[in-house]
């Protein structure tokens, strides 16, 4: 009996404690407004962790990637049970808190930022368990017309257990940032990939795609360098992506009709290149053999 009773009490423990959220190597791709508000048009960006330390005896997951904030970027989190902390100047601030049930209260200090109120304050209207991408998720549901400030509607409405918010400007994307985004997909370090997107691809705005008359792009296979040709002077961007999602160029400018993009270093694969200006977003996939 009395062993029977400290299995059951492991048992119970065991359930009780949530489960690790985050590891190195966990990534967000999201696409995000740029020029905005309004946009004047969108790109796909990535976070990742990149790396864990400890500090004061806790965990912290180290986070890198894209962000055009001027300020407010998160670069740590840590994680106890179902809460999730950020940090900013020195302070250790909540995030999120996965506990919480229909008809609490998410407060969030807000950033260092002039002219924002001191807190957030965010209404769980309801919780449910979606399944997405063959994976089931608790949501917290959040009600847009309580906020108790005129930044509430920015700050996301559908909070994903151990993911974060899918869109606006809660952490991950754009973390607590005056731009937002909505999120793509999440990659575990083992290449299990979870999509909130109805695309192909995660890295691809297929629905954003525009026509370039005379834009051509030789050779494609290439070997150590492409060109970009673009005898009408289109005005665009140029970025390149690996199948990883990590930015191997870019350019803000077009810089001539004949465009050289240097490849030697590049690992032989598939890429995806994007051109990017004020009507959308151009796509071609490169092959480097």
């Amino acid at each position: 009996m009395k062993n029977l009773a400290i299995l059951f009490l492991l048992m119970f423990s065991s359930y009780a404690v949530s489960a690790q959220y985050f590891e190195v190597g966990m990534k967000w791709t999201y696409v995000h407004a740029v020029g905005g508000p309004p946009a004047a048009y969108w790109e796909i960006n990535t976070i990742e962790i990149v790396g864990d330390t400890v500090i004061d005896g806790e965990t912290r997951f180290v986070l890198d990637g894209r962000c055009n904030c001027t300020q407010n970027q998160i670069k740590m989190i840590s994680q106890d049970n179902q809460k999730v902390y950020y940090y900013s100047n020195g302070e250790k601030r909540l995030l999120y808190d996965f506990s919480l049930i229909a008809g609490d209260t998410l407060k969030v200090k807000s950033p260092d930022t002039v002219g924002m109120p001191d807190s957030l304050f965010i209404y769980i209207e309801s919780v449910t368990t979606e399944n997405i991408d063959g994976q089931d998720f608790q949501i917290q549901v959040t009600d847009p017309d309580y906020f108790t400030n005129s930044f509430g509607a920015d700050w996301g409405d559908n909070f994903i257990e151990g993911i974060g918010s899918y869109n606006w400007c809660l952490f991950p994307q754009e973390a607590l940032c005056e731009e937002g985004s909505f999120l793509r997909c999440v990659t575990y370090a083992d290449g299990t990939t979870i999509k909130f997107t109805d695309e192909p691809d995660c890295y691809v705005l297929g629905t954003d795609d525009i026509k370039l008359s005379g834009i051509s792009i030789q050779p494609n296979p290439m070997e150590d360098r492409f060109y970009i040709k673009n005898p009408d002077n289109h005005s665009f961007a140029i970025q390149v992506f690996n199948q990883q999602g990590q930015l191997m160029f870019a350019q803000k400018e077009m810089r001539s009709a004949n465009q050289e993009v240097i490849t030697k270093d590049w690992a032989t694969g598939t890429y995806l290149l994007r051109l990017v200006n004020e009507k959308g977003v151009f796509t071609r996939m490169l092959v480097k053999e």
